[in-house]
């Protein structure tokens, strides 16, 4: 087949498949745990004015061969505060960095040379032109609101309210721009062995300068039921939850318009007081299905980017430093499916692993 410029495939596209992840930080905002003392009861916590938690984290991964993305680093803080456990607060920022392979994926080789087009050599064929590398920031906001009883009686009811923006410099503008608003409302039982959740988010992407495109614009609307429950004398917590996402523009989101993922998350809480190398907890979580276009509530993650993930695997820890300091370590793994420079559905993988420090008091 001769090489064929296509101009209503942008040549590159933004990445946050990597924009991890605030997954296992102390409980973020919504989140349910159900962590144990050493005998294996829910404890009784005493309620204190202020309770204040800092995480700074940072990741680093790679991509398969037959992707266009070679490497990510990626760097971010969170910081919440919870006022007589009634009113939360979070703020988190995050800043990452794509590196893109020199070769472009499915691209024909070039006649004169006989080897694959470079992206240097096709920058004078793309109206976007070469960007070897992808700059993003990731802002987000996340409000909690804890119902006082007997509103809430005889368990825990809970409204949230996420806000999200990211802006990044994809020449092709159609990752950039990204707003999403996303509310929440969550039930614990009184027992604290039980947790149903619903979410709702509204996500708004930039206008793509594809001017091929009859519809540049794109909306993307999601659904998360959430179930969670603890077993095991609360050593235990299961957490499921299904994607369901409906977008715009099919052009803009590989032929798709709706997508459904599952996600389920356990977690297995250790007796604390044996050893310091034993950690306080793990986690290990799975993605089955079909994501695209996805918000994570638990993360604040916004996937703005077109390709469809199509299953994962991650695994983390926690070690408790002191009584104020945790530290965090996990990896994981995708795959997703994406097109080629030829407009050619691919499969490729994704490998990251992550660290950080969270600091409560």
């Amino acid at each position: 087949m001769p090489y064929r410029f296509r101009p209503d495939k942008p040549l590159l596209k933004a990445s946050v498949y990597y924009s991890l992840l605030f997954s296992i930080v102390a409980i973020p905002l919504g989140t349910v745990s159900a962590q144990t003392d050493s005998t294996g009861t829910a404890p009784t916590v005493k309620k204190k004015t202020w309770s204040i938690n800092v995480t700074p984290l940072a990741s680093t991964g790679d991509y398969g061969y037959n992707s266009d993305r070679q490497s990510f680093t990626s760097y971010g803080i969170s910081v919440g505060a919870l006022y007589r456990e009634r009113f939360g607060l979070t703020i988190g920022y995050s800043n990452n960095n794509l590196k893109y392979r020199d070769t472009l994926q499915g691209a024909t080789n070039n006649p004169s040379t006989g080897e694959p087009w470079k992206r240097s050599e096709l920058h004078r064929l793309s109206v976007n032109g070469y960007q070897p590398t992808l700059k993003q920031d990731n802002y987000y906001v996340s409000a909690r609101y804890i119902l006082p009883q007997p509103l809430s009686k005889p368990g825990t009811l809970t409204l949230r309210l996420d806000l999200h923006a990211v802006n990044n410099d994809d020449n092709t503008e159609a990752t950039d721009n990204v707003r999403a608003f996303s509310p929440r409302i969550g039930y614990l039982n009184a027992a604290k062995s039980r947790y149903y959740g619903l979410g709702y988010t509204r996500s708004n992407y930039g206008d793509s300068n594809n001017t091929t495109l009859e519809d540049t614009t794109l909306n993307v609307s999601q659904l998360t039921p959430t179930f969670g429950f603890a077993f095991n004398n609360y050593y235990e917590w299961v957490q499921f939850r299904l994607y369901y996402t409906r977008n715009s523009n099919s052009t803009r989101s590989l032929d798709r318009s709706t997508n459904l993922a599952l996600e389920g998350k356990w977690t297995h809480y250790f007796p604390t007081g044996k050893s310091k190398y034993i950690p306080k907890n793990v986690q290990a979580g799975v993605l089955l299905g079909k994501r695209q276009w996805a918000v994570d509530p638990d993360t604040f993650s916004v996937y703005n980017l077109s390709d469809v993930q199509l299953g994962g695997l991650s695994l983390g820890a926690q070690w408790g430093l002191d009584k104020h300091t945790t530290f965090l370590l996990g990896a994981g793994y995708n795959q997703n499916q994406s097109l080629d420079f030829n407009g050619e559905r691919y499969r490729y993988s994704s490998r990251y692993v992550y660290g950080g420090i969270n600091v409560h008091w």
